[in-house]
């Protein structure tokens, strides 16, 4: 339950900073985001190399989330990762998480 709180808050508060179209703040939120999913997962070697990508990750991220329509894409993204994990379907989490990144992938791509 305090995975799916923290969750949830985290979802919220990048919407705020997307309707405030304060980047900075969305930015920071978005890398405590996935810190927060990473944590939460369990899956520590997951989570070690996230971590030890974490450089790269953070300048794809820099990248790519600039601008109200970019934000608010990446945290619809977000917010369907957190209802999975919220109802418990681990599956459906999953495979939001995967298409997230691969999103992620082509926005890098499109800004190329």
């Amino acid at each position: 339950p305090e995975d799916k709180s923290d969750l949830r808050a985290f979802v919220d508060r990048m919407d705020a900073a997307v309707r405030d179209g304060d980047e900075e703040r969305y930015f920071e939120l978005n890398l405590a985001f996935h810190d927060r999913v990473a944590t939460a997962s369990g899956a520590t070697r997951a989570k070690d190399l996230y971590t030890s990508l974490g450089k790269e990750v953070r300048l794809m991220r820099l990248r790519v989330l600039t601008g109200g329509a970019s934000l608010a894409l990446s945290n619809s993204e977000h917010d369907r990762i957190v209802r999975a994990i919220e109802i418990g379907d681990k599956e459906a989490a999953g495979k939001v998480g995967a298409q997230h990144h691969i999103n992620g992938k082509l926005r890098l791509l499109e800004t190329l």
